[in-house]
């Protein structure tokens, strides 16, 4: 059981590698809104893993491994063929980093006015 949540996300294995949590999971939502025309879409175009960084768990880094897809775009009309499902919940769109490990840093770089954060 982990210590935080990853919802839309079921949790595939996790596993201790030296110093290193590493959780993989794959996102369970059978469609995904375009974020071009709004259309809902149920075809799966291609999966691929994003790895963002997340906020360390009782002294010990976490990696993430998201299994996350691309959907193609059922509206004909659309420019945006295939488009990669969002997930702001976890991780926002072309993020790096978790929105846990985002809110965290600047929660120290708001208290600490920039200087140490």
């Amino acid at each position: 059981m982990l210590p935080f949540s990853l919802p839309g996300f079921e949790i595939q294995q996790i596993h201790y590698d030296k110093s290193i949590l590493v959780i993989t999971a794959r996102a369970l939502s059978p469609i995904a809104i375009c974020p071009q025309c709004q259309q809902i879409s149920h075809r799966v175009h291609s999966y691929y893993i994003r790895s963002p960084r997340d906020l360390p768990v009782s002294g010990q880094a976490v990696h993430l491994l998201l299994q996350v897809r691309r959907f193609r775009c059922q509206n004909r009309s659309c420019h945006q063929q295939t488009f990669a499902e969002r997930l702001p919940m976890v991780v926002a769109h072309s993020a790096r980093q978790t929105t846990r490990l985002s809110t965290t840093m600047t929660l120290f770089a708001d208290g600490l006015s920039g200087q140490v954060g």
